[in-house]
C-alpha cells in the first residue's frame, strides 16, 4: 500500500527543528519560538516531509517559513500547507495574510498566485517582521 501525505497541525518542536536541519544545510540555523506561530507538519506515512508556519500579527497573518524535503518535492505539498495556513488564518477573523518569496524561486511565487496571492508592499506597521530581508518579493491575500 502506498503511503498518501497528510497535513497536520503539530507544536512537536523536535520534528519542526529536524525537519529545519534537513532542509537547510547550515550550522547556524535560526530558533523558531515555538508559542508565537501556530505550525503544520506534512507526514508520508510515519516520516514528516515538510512543514510551514503562520504567525497572527493583530488583524493580519504572516506565513513565516515553507520548506519540503527534495525527495517530496512536486507533489502539491507546499499548495496543502498554503491552504491549511489560509483555512486557519479566515476561522481566527484574519482579514489579509502576508508573506515573501526569494527572488528567483519560482515554483514558491506560483504556488503562492495559484493561491491567490498577489505582489504587494507590506504595511509599515508590520514591516518589522522582516527586518533585513532582503531581494524578495512580497505578497498578500485577502481573506
Amino acid at each position: 500500500m502506498t503511503a498518501t501525505y497528510r497535513v497536520r497541525k503539530s507544536n512537536n518542536a523536535q520534528v519542526i527543528n529536524d525537519l529545519q536541519k534537513q532542509l537547510y544545510d547550515s550550522d547556524e540555523l535560526p530558533v523558531f519560538a515555538m508559542d508565537d506561530r501556530e505550525w503544520w507538519v506534512v507526514w508520508h506515512g510515519e516520516v514528516s516531509v515538510a512543514y510551514a508556519a503562520l504567525r497572527i500579527t493583530g488583524s493580519c497573518a504572516w506565513f513565516s517559513i515553507c520548506g519540503v524535503v527534495e525527495a517530496h518535492r512536486g507533489h502539491g505539498l507546499q499548495k496543502r500547507l498554503i491552504t491549511a495556513r489560509l483555512a486557519f488564518a479566515k476561522k481566527k477573523g484574519i482579514a489579509s495574510v502576508y508573506t515573501y518569496t526569494i527572488n528567483g524561486n519560482h515554483p514558491s511565487a506560483r504556488s503562492l498566485i495559484h493561491k491567490g496571492f498577489v505582489p504587494c508592499t507590506p504595511p509599515a506597521e508590520h514591516y518589522g517582521c522582516w527586518a533585513g530581508v532582503r531581494d524578495v518579493l512580497y505578497w498578500k491575500r485577502e481573506l
